[in-house]
């Protein structure tokens, strides 16, 4: 019965004492500097870009749909923006 419970105690501690050493490690790979770091702000920069560009470009086409001369049919409406969208540049199918 209880060669059984020393097995299973010399098992947990052999583990135990894998887990601080993992916990060692650990502790020392936080304090080193990610070698890639400035390579990451680099590119999160230029992603804040091309996201704010896209966005301007997001916003030109919504106040292009939204503009809607009130009154008309809708039809009427959908032609002035589909002109409006063709003058922009925007190619249309």
């Amino acid at each position: 019965m209880f060669s059984g419970f020393e097995d299973r105690l010399q098992t947990c501690e052999k583990e135990l004492e894998n887990s601080r050493t993992q916990l060692g490690n650990a502790k020392e790979q936080v304090n080193k500097p990610f070698p890639q770091d400035d390579d990451l702000k680099t590119k999160s920069a230029r992603l804040d870009e091309l996201n704010i560009m896209l966005n301007m470009d997001k916003t030109e086409n919504e106040m292009v749909d939204d503009e809607r001369d009130e009154g008309e049919p809708d039809g009427k409406a959908q032609k002035n923006t589909r002109d409006k969208i063709s003058r922009a540049g925007v190619c249309l199918p």
